[in-house]
């Protein structure tokens, strides 16, 4: 303890003593008494942000025992144990947060289970979200046309020939039908071939021609 310290502690305890006896301390003795009285509660709260308790931290956070000590392990937080030191913590918490910032950063804000974490999951989310993106690119440049647009042309020039099938049927009997039905049968085919040319299945709902 320093002599300054000391010194405001004798005057703090005779001020304290006066007070006692009734007598008026002196201008010097209050002002270290005030001092002294400060100094004592700035140690009391160190002394308790160094010793929090775990079910005062349990409160806080809103979460069980069991719930704090995962994650004291997952994180390398000092929050695992019987007390809690405050300013071990806070330290540590913000050692975390500079050394994860690219990855909080990159963190999904509108999925609560994938935010803020390094996971298999959100590494595939993304490369998701990045595939998708160029598909939509790759559409718009025209590379690439949607099966469902083919199945619905598909199906429009079917009808068509269809009722020109049946044209022939009237005019010139079934071989002029059947010509034209065959000829729709190996288009079918051949479409159906091109469509799952990227391995894709064959079948289209109602894809036949005939």
């Amino acid at each position: 303890m320093g002599k300054s310290r000391q010194s405001d502690k004798r005057l703090a305890m005779a001020a304290l003593e006066k007070q006692r006896s009734g007598e008026k301390p002196s201008r010097e003795e209050l002002a270290a008494l005030r001092r002294f009285e400060k100094q004592r509660d700035e140690e009391q709260r160190q002394e308790h942000f160094r010793s929090i308790r775990k079910k005062e931290w349990r409160e806080w956070s809103g979460r069980q025992a069991k719930v704090i000590n995962e994650q004291a392990q997952r994180y390398g937080l000092p929050v695992g144990g019987a007390t809690l030191d405050l300013p071990v913590f806070v330290k540590a918490l913000h050692d975390f947060l500079a050394e994860n910032a690219r990855k909080l950063a990159g963190a999904d804000d509108d999925d609560p289970a994938l935010a803020g974490v390094a996971s298999p999951a959100l590494e595939k989310k993304r490369q998701f979200e990045c595939r998708k993106l160029e598909l939509q690119l790759e559409r718009e440049q025209g590379l690439w046309i949607q099966r469902r647009i083919i199945h619905d042309g598909h199906s429009r020039i079917g009808g068509i020939l269809r009722v020109a099938g049946e044209a022939l049927l009237r005019q010139f009997g079934p071989q002029a039908q059947k010509i034209i039905n065959d000829a729709l049968d190996n288009c079918n085919r051949e479409i159906d071939r091109l469509l799952a040319a990227d391995g894709d299945n064959t079948e289209l709902d109602n894809g036949g021609w005939g």
